[in-house]
């Protein structure tokens, strides 16, 4: 729960910060900032997106979900400028052993539609953050049930998720639990 001045709140547990801070009046969402990380209630827990220490040019940790990204998507994390199948895909990430770490894997639709900036477009991810993000589409490690064959993807032009036929060529990223 989250302490709100004298008042504990229950409803933002789980839920995306808007990005809203400019309060215009008490209680509004630019005063409280709830959501996923407590913000401006802890100082020291400001900012969602921070560089892991060991590795400030290369690994980002998302505070929000706990999870560590590559910075710079066509790097050796990411896709380095090519696309792949799914499968082959998936098998990159869990084979991948990169900045000391060998527990890499695709992220899952929801943790790869965490990182979409609804504020911005072309792409529609904090460039701040993450560079060389290619605004075409992203495989995520979740097929699509509906039709076999399928996997969820997003097209990080516009943020749209959907999905693609697993033969097809997209892009790829890594990612690992903090």
């Amino acid at each position: 729960m989250l302490h709100v001045g004298h008042i504990i709140s229950p409803y933002s547990r789980g839920l995306p910060k808007t990005g809203q801070t400019l309060s215009r009046r008490t209680g509004d969402d630019g005063e409280t900032e709830l959501g996923w990380w407590i913000g401006r209630l802890n100082v020291n827990n400001k900012e969602r997106f921070v560089l892991h220490l060991s590795n400030p040019d290369d690994i980002v940790i998302d505070r929000a979900t706990g999870l560590l990204w590559p910075r710079n998507w066509t790097g050796l994390g990411g896709d380095s400028g090519f696309e792949n199948q799914w499968h082959t895909c998936i098998d990159w990430a869990n084979n991948l052993d990169w900045k000391g770490y060998d527990d890499w894997r695709l992220p899952n639709i929801l943790e790869l539609g965490s990182l979409v900036d609804s504020a911005t477009s072309n792409p529609a991810i904090n460039t701040v953050v993450f560079s060389n993000v290619n605004v075409g589409t992203t495989w995520s490690s979740t097929d699509y049930h509906w039709f076999a064959n399928n996997a969820r993807v997003i097209r990080w032009l516009d943020g749209i998720q959907s999905y693609g036929v697993q033969t097809l060529l997209k892009f790829h990223v890594a990612v690992r639990t903090a």
